[in-house]
């Protein structure tokens, strides 16, 4: 597991409190060629925050 910044500063809450990981961070960046066409830019990317928790439908976690 990657450090916790919140068990980094409190570390007493490590033994205390269970840590669930909620989601796939971070997010990828994907390139959007079609739109950046349609949009007359080829510098056009997209945050996916849809795959940051597939089991519950994006970033809503």
């Amino acid at each position: 597991m990657s450090a916790i910044p919140l068990f980094e500063e409190y570390p007493a809450l490590k033994e205390k409190l269970p840590y669930i990981r909620l989601g796939t961070l971070p997010t990828p960046v994907q390139k959007a060629d079609r739109l950046g066409n349609a949009l007359n830019t080829s510098r056009l990317y997209v945050k996916r925050d849809d795959l940051s928790a597939s089991e519950y439908g994006g970033n809503k976690p």
